[in-house]
């Protein structure tokens, strides 16, 4: 968390996209971020003049989970928390390119190939919680990040 704190300070980000606190599908890697990048951020405030003032992370719905393996009730959240919702269908082929592209995920054993089939809705929408906020935030769901800076 210091070591990212550091990354933090020296960059001065607006705001950080990280994990939510499953790892996004139970990726342990995933997880331990998560809690660094809580701690980060909040800790920013303390060593910085103008700290990151919005922490989000990438979720899915019920909806969309209900189609995966995954259990919906550690791996959703309503419809009613996205604080932003992008649609991503035009950029869908370099979103694909760069999942596939996951040295550490894809290989012969790998079934990212079908991550459309194991991630409904990945290639089309884009959506996020607010994991931590400093300041206000404009009416939710807004498609942008920096919407009322």
């Amino acid at each position: 968390e210091l070591v990212l704190l550091g990354h933090i300070a020296r960059i001065q980000p607006d705001l950080i996209i990280g994990f939510d606190p499953q790892g996004y599908y139970g990726h342990i890697d995933h997880i331990h971020l998560h809690r660094a990048t809580i701690g980060a951020f909040w800790l920013a405030g303390n060593v910085m003049k103008a700290a990151p003032k919005r922490l989000f992370f990438p979720m899915r719905s019920r909806e969309l989970v209900l189609k995966t393996k995954f259990d919906p009730d550690i791996f959703s959240v309503s419809e009613d928390s996205f604080a932003a919702r992008f649609d991503v269908r035009p950029h869908a082929k370099t979103i694909r390119a760069a999942l596939l592209a996951h040295r550490s995920q894809v290989g012969p054993e790998s079934d990212w190939g079908n991550i459309e089939r194991d991630w409904p809705g990945v290639l089309e929408e884009e959506r996020f919680v607010l994991g931590g906020l400093r300041g206000s935030f404009p009416a939710m769901p807004v498609q942008d990040l920096l919407a009322g800076f």
